[in-house]
Order: structure tokens, then sequence, then C-alpha cells
């Protein structure tokens, strides 16, 4: 719905990076998108890793083994998508993403390696300034 001639905005904080919660909250944006919603995603700690070229959808020991288990069987039967095809999706649809330096700086990632659909570096004062006027708001 717009909102005064304009699409609602909604914002996301990508702070987990187990699997399943960064493929709800891109469900979401997706979703979002589709609806003509403007949507903006911050990814911090965590959930920064998702952004770094190639690993994506890594299963590492912040995402459950239950959930580690579905998610190898689930994409296999072409049941359920990629957190990488969703990604792919959402850039299609015009999410705006940014990644947290002082995530960047604790993991030691550099920009060069983040995903081509990145827009930009931003700490939380900028992206509060983006948020702040946001209809709908997600911490993940």
């Amino acid at each position: 719905m717009a909102r005064k001639g304009k699409p609602r905005k909604m914002a996301l904080v990508f702070h987990d990076g187990a699997w399943d919660r960064v493929y709800y909250g891109l469900s979401v944006a997706v979703a979002a998108l589709a609806s003509g919603h403007e949507v903006h995603a911050l990814f911090t700690f965590g959930a920064l890793k998702r952004l770094v070229t190639g690993h994506s959808d890594d299963l590492g020991p912040e995402t459950t083994e239950a959930v580690s288990d579905l998610v190898r069987r689930g994409p296999v039967r072409g049941k359920m998508p990629l957190i990488a095809e969703l990604l792919a999706d959402a850039y299609r649809l015009g999410l705006k993403t940014y990644a947290c330096p002082a995530a960047m700086a604790f993991y030691g990632i550099k920009r060069e390696v983040l995903l081509d659909g990145v827009d930009s570096i931003m700490g939380l004062t900028g992206f509060l300034e983006i948020a702040g006027g946001a209809d709908l708001s997600f911490y993940i």
C-alpha cells in the first residue's frame, strides 16, 4: 500500500546469522518488495557473513543441526530456494542492503568480498536515518 503517494517503507536489521533466520527475513523482504514496498536491510555481525560472496548458504554452528539437515535436503528436492536465490530475487526487486562497518572489522571482512548487490557500508547512525521513517521494522 502507498502512503501519501509513496510506497510503504520497511527496515530490517539482520543480526543473527542462522540460516533459517536470514531465510525468513529475506522471505519477508521479497514479499514486501513484490507488494511494492521500499525495503532497506542492514546486515550486522553473524548475518553479515551471508553477504560474503560464495557464503550465503553456509551451514555453520549458528544454524541448528535440525535446520541444517532440512536445508541440505530441501533445496535438492526443489521445494525451497537457497538464500543466494532469495537475495538475487530481492536485489532484482529493489532491495537496498547495507553492511555494518563494525561487523566487517570484527570479522575482518573487506568490501571487495561482499556481494555486488550490497549498496554501501553503513553504520547504525546512517541506517537509523533511513529506518526512521519506516512503516514496518524488523530485528532478526
